[in-house]
């Protein structure tokens, strides 16, 4: 059993930096997604990419290499000189260029597969939107501080009583209000008075 403050893998006895491993072990998971690998061969992201690309499987592929803290694969992309997830690399191979304001969609919704049946160009609000419907998200009255409900939402919008007079009321400022009645806040909400 480790010790508490040294490194998590036998036989190194180096104080912990973070996540249980040393200076050296840390550095080794986050740039070759293995905390013994030393230096992974060059090229071998690439022809990953390359293998991934072209096996037909529906079934995750996760990326084996270095990964963000976010917890998405990182790579190196020979055309720009520089890291990025891996995730977006792939589907800029399968599927092209992104059109301006596009980010990639994980249908399976894992950061770290690299499958390009799993990857697609999508809005970010189609993301966001996928993130509340699937739990990974809290939004509306699911956020512990939240307020108000969806119905005192729909009461508000359907009120024709002052701002002021229903911020007292439901315990809210009257700018809550008038970003509710104004559909800035709480946009979710489709029910209201027509």
């Amino acid at each position: 059993m480790a010790r508490r403050g040294i490194c998590t893998l036998d036989g190194c006895g180096k104080p912990h930096v973070a996540l249980g491993l040393c200076r050296k072990h840390y550095a080794r998971q986050y740039y070759n997604g293995d905390q013994l690998l030393r230096r992974r061969a060059n090229g071998s992201g690439l022809a990953f990419v390359k293998t991934a690309i072209a096996t037909q499987t529906d079934d995750c592929i996760l990326w084996p290499y270095g990964r963000y803290p976010s917890g998405y694969g990182k790579i190196h992309d020979p055309a720009t000189k520089k890291s990025v997830g891996a995730h977006q690399f792939v589907c800029r191979l399968a599927h092209g260029e992104p059109s301006a304001g596009m980010e990639v969609r994980h249908a399976c919704h894992k950061k770290a597969c690299i499958n390009p049946r799993h990857l697609s160009w999508s809005t970010h609000r189609v993301n966001m939107d996928d993130n509340i419907k699937d739990g990974r998200t809290l939004a509306g009255e699911a956020l512990p501080q939240a307020k108000l409900t969806e119905h005192a939402v729909i009461a508000i919008r359907c009120s024709n009583e002052t701002q002021r007079v229903l911020a007292k009321r439901y315990g809210v400022s009257q700018g809550a209000i008038s970003l509710i009645k104004l559909r800035k806040n709480w946009k979710r909400v489709k029910a209201d008075a027509a």
